[in-house]
């Protein structure tokens, strides 16, 4: 169903019953039959699989499976249109190859046996839709020119009673499924109390799906609340929200004209591994602005920031001082106090290696004033909501409490080895022992000013892109490549979390052999 991407992973009765329940396997068996002209023979074996993390974090395709290791079939339900299927397909199948294929066989000069991909929407929303209609990836490229390189194809069918596809009468618990869920949409719309009871009550009493609702009634019900209630949210939510823009529409217009004489934005972009000069930042002198926002440490470059040079600026132009010093936090010195920072936030990853899930936002007297001045228009970043709560200990949401404990026990490590500044110069070291080590590598550091989080490589021999991958396929170490035009130039090494000169070695002697094997 569209719209699932930005929720918590919940089951439908789709997925219930083509994926978990005791008599899934047989309803894939049933489907895949029906799809195809030739039944699958006698023992088969079908492995089921959800893919993860394709479109958002906590996502996952409706259902999968492996048929023999022969074909893989891919299927989603939908309740409302969506011609991306074929964009989300290349996702899935993407990721699962990536599973199915060890990572070896990927440097393998011989070709690599792939099971088929086979990609299908079952559609039965409200809208008027086509009975069959074969979705194209190519349909979306914005040069339409000869045979297209890549192609992938997702037949969506239209299982609605009133539309009598072929598949129904093939596949018997896909049109009992069918069925059932015209019934629930009739008692919907019909107002009637406990919708869902009835629906799951009449369908017993006429076969439909019987076993399955008698065995799972309460629990088809709670799928059916989390789908439907789901989907009457986002549409109230987007009626809300189409309001609410009209009214901030009129008043945006009034205000617009001042708004441009008195407010401005200025986004300073370096040049890739330059850190930011005083001559710089001397022409945004008393210039009228409000804020200033800074990353402490460019982790894509691992640049870091003078902060008593911009300390010293924002104290001269009275701006509102927030910095973002998640990957740099005990990794490099930092008194917010003495810099006058008015808002830092990090987070529970990086060298405080606790598992993300975590933002932690810390504020002067300044900022708490100013939060308790401003009316909040985002639910979750309503600070002032955020400060209510922690008087009497508690959080506006649900918190991450797994992740709260391990940072309780990691800040209580820190503590008994020394302190803030005896994990600050335990990271410097490992940095500077790396760094050291590197100077007789085919490697060329490209930042001006670096933290002591990370080093920045330019391989000046191959790909660092490749060596990434090599480094983790062959060695099994892990760096940290970059992504967009810097994904051939520059890797990263952190030095963060639980390292140790003893892993620098380890990771020097990989690139070493590497290099006495002509790869770097």
């Amino acid at each position: 169903m569209a719209g699932k991407e930005n929720r918590e992973i919940k089951n439908s009765v789709f997925v219930d019953l083509f994926y978990e329940d005791e008599s899934a396997e047989a309803n894939e068996i049933a489907l895949f039959n029906a799809i195809h002209d030739e039944p699958l023979p006698e023992g088969t074996k079908i492995r089921r699989f959800r893919v993860d993390n394709t479109i958002y974090m906590n996502f996952q395709n409706d259902i999968s499976f492996d048929a023999g290791g022969k074909v893989i079939v891919f299927g989603e339900h939908q309740s409302t249109i969506n011609e991306n299927m074929p964009l989300r397909s290349l996702l899935y199948i993407g990721r699962a190859y990536e599973r199915l294929v060890p990572p070896r066989s990927r440097y393998k000069k011989k070709i690599v046996p792939l099971p088929t991909p086979e990609f299908y929407t079952f559609y039965n929303g409200k809208e008027k839709w086509e009975k069959e209609k074969e979705l194209r990836l190519s349909d979306a490229y914005i040069v339409k020119d000869g045979e297209p390189s890549l192609e992938l194809k997702v037949k969506v069918i239209n299982i609605r009673p009133e539309e009598h596809h072929e598949i129904l009468e093939k596949c018997q618990v896909l049109k009992e499924y069918s069925q059932f869920m015209e019934i629930v949409q009739n008692y919907q719309i019909s107002g009637e109390e406990e919708p869902y009871k009835k629906a799951i009550k009449e369908c017993i009493e006429k076969g439909i799906l019987a076993d399955y609702l008698m065995r799972k009634g309460s629990e088809v019900v709670n799928m059916l609340l989390d789908e439907y209630d789901y989907e009457t949210d986002i549409e109230v939510q987007r009626e809300e929200a189409r309001e609410e823009g009209r009214k901030q529409g009129e008043e945006e217009g009034r205000r617009q004209g001042t708004l441009q004489k008195t407010c401005a934005l200025i986004q300073k972009k370096l040049e890739t591994g330059k850190t930011l000069t005083s001559t710089e930042l001397e022409k945004y002198n008393c210039k009228e602005y409000s804020a200033f926002i800074v990353n402490v440490h460019e982790t894509s470059t691992g640049v870091y920031y003078d902060m008593d040079m911009i300390s010293e600026f924002c104290k001269r132009n009275k701006l509102f001082l927030i910095v973002d010093a998640i990957s740099s936090f005990l990794a490099d010195p930092f008194d917010m106090k003495k810099l006058n920072v008015d808002v830092m936030i990090t987070g529970s990853q990086k060298a405080l290696a606790c598992p993300p899930g975590i933002s932690i936002i810390v504020m002067s007297e300044n900022a708490i004033k100013r939060v308790e001045q401003i009316n909040a228009k985002c639910l979750y970043l309503n600070l002032k909501a955020a400060l209510k709560n922690a008087e009497r200990g508690q959080t506006p949401f649900t918190p991450a409490v797994g992740i709260l404990r391990q940072i309780n026990c990691r800040l209580k490590e820190i503590k008994k080895e020394g302190g803030v500044q005896k994990e600050t110069e335990k990271i410097s070291k490992i940095a500077e022992d790396f760094r050291s080590k590197i100077q007789q590598l085919p490697f060329e550091i490209v930042s001006d000013n670096m933290s002591n989080a990370v080093t920045p490589l330019h391989p000046t021999s191959a790909s660092a892109y490749d060596i990434f991958m090599m480094l983790k396929d062959e060695y099994g170490i892990w760096v940290c490549p970059n992504g967009g035009k810097l994904k051939d130039d520059v890797f990263r090494v952190g030095h963060i979390g639980n390292l140790s000169v003893e892993d620098n070695n380890k990771l020097i002697e990989a690139l070493k052999d590497m290099q006495d094997r002509g790869l770097i």
